[in-house]
Parts: C-alpha cells; sequence; structure tokens
C-alpha cells in the first residue's frame, strides 16, 4: 500500500484544504482551517510537515519566503485507500454492515448509483 495515500483524520482536513486550493501556504492553511478546527498554528504546521515527509504533499516553490505545498496523491486514491483500510479492519464478512451505513450517509450521484447497483447485483 502507497503510505502516501494513507493519511490520518486530522491529516485528512489539511489534505482537503490543499486538494480545494490545489496549492497553498501554511498561512492559507491556517486562515482557512481556523473557523473550522480548534487546532493552533503550531498543530497545523506539524501536520504539514508530517504529510511532507510521508510525501503526501510536496513543495515546489517559495513565494514571499514561504512554502507552498500542492498534493502529491490524489483524493480518489486517498478515498480508495481508506476504505481498503476499512476492509481489513472490519473484515469482509461485516462489510455488509459498513456499506449500508455509508450509503445511508452518503449523497451519490447518478452515475455513482448506478456503479453501487452493478456492484450488488454482480454479488448475487
Amino acid at each position: 500500500m502507497d503510505n502516501r495515500s494513507k493519511i490520518t483524520a486530522a491529516e485528512w482536513v489539511i489534505m482537503e484544504v490543499i486538494w480545494r486550493r490545489k496549492k497553498a501556504s501554511a498561512n492559507q492553511v491556517i486562515k482557512a482551517l481556523k473557523d473550522k478546527c480548534n487546532w493552533n498554528a503550531k498543530t497545523i504546521r506539524t501536520l504539514l510537515s508530517r504529510l511532507l515527509n510521508k510525501q503526501s504533499i510536496v513543495t515546489d516553490q517559495i513565494q514571499d519566503r514561504q512554502f507552498i505545498y500542492r498534493p502529491a496523491v490524489g483524493k480518489k486514491l486517498c478515498i480508495e485507500t481508506a476504505a481498503r483500510e476499512l476492509v481489513e479492519k472490519v473484515g469482509k464478512e461485516k462489510l455488509g454492515i459498513a456499506a449500508v451505513e455509508i450509503a445511508r450517509q452518503a449523497v451519490l450521484t447518478k452515475r455513482e448509483k448506478t456503479e453501487l447497483r452493478k456492484v450488488i447485483k454482480s454479488k448475487g
């Protein structure tokens, strides 16, 4: 499993900002999360450092003496990794319970609903 796509819940919050913006400085991430999280700036910088160390994000330019971060891994891959981790944690035999709960909470596109129906139908 690609470690870059294996991110914690706290790291996910940071990644959401970077995925949405495509690139961001630490100060931009801090500002974006100011009202959403009760985290101080040092916590956010620590999470950025962890993401950088596992190569989930990269810095490829410096703007006004600040690092600019951009995603090195896509959201889709991180979702797929999280799903595989759920299968490992819950077990294939009990995954149906989790799938039903996820489907209840999800906002699905028409395409996703069609794909989900195909998967369920293929399971017999």
